[in-house]
């Protein structure tokens, strides 16, 4: 997940939610040239998920392109309705932030994360069920020691 600036928060949900189904997820904390450490690892079966509201970074671009030469998905969740990168991604997702002068809000980004969660959920509903359920037992093992 690429997720500059305030998007952090929504790929911590994402990453901290999937990880409870097994699946093995990756912030990009790098920038610059810096950013080739991360991309160098992309597989053709990953999905990146990149998060670009107001414009993409050229980061984003980078990992766009490369997506182009390796051949991994790519969703990129925006506030951005028509741009160029558009065409660019395998998926775009647009969440409405409010009015350029105005408050961007992330509610709408988050209930497009949130629904993801559940899609990506409900894909393998048996097991992530079954996932579910043992951490519940393991809450309910541990709960004198490790309290919520």
């Amino acid at each position: 997940m690429y997720c500059p600036g305030p998007s952090r928060g929504l790929a911590e949900l994402l990453n901290y939610r999937l990880s409870r189904f097994g699946l093995d997820l990756h912030t990009i904390e790098k920038s610059g040239s810096e950013l080739l450490e991360d991309i160098l690892h992309f597989q053709k079966e990953d999905v990146v998920v990149i998060f670009g509201f107001i414009r993409l970074l050229p980061e984003a671009n980078v990992i766009l392109k490369q997506a182009k030469q390796v051949g991994y998905q790519t969703i990129i969740i925006t506030d951005q309705i028509v741009s160029e990168f558009s065409t660019e991604a395998d998926v775009v997702l647009f969440a409405d932030r409010g009015e350029v002068r105005e408050f961007h809000s992330m509610i709408a980004p988050l209930f497009i994360i949130e629904n993801l969660i559940i899609s990506i959920g409900m894909r393998n509903k048996e097991e992530n069920l079954k996932q579910l359920d043992r951490l519940s037992q393991l809450r309910k093992r541990y709960s004198n020691e490790l309290p919520r």
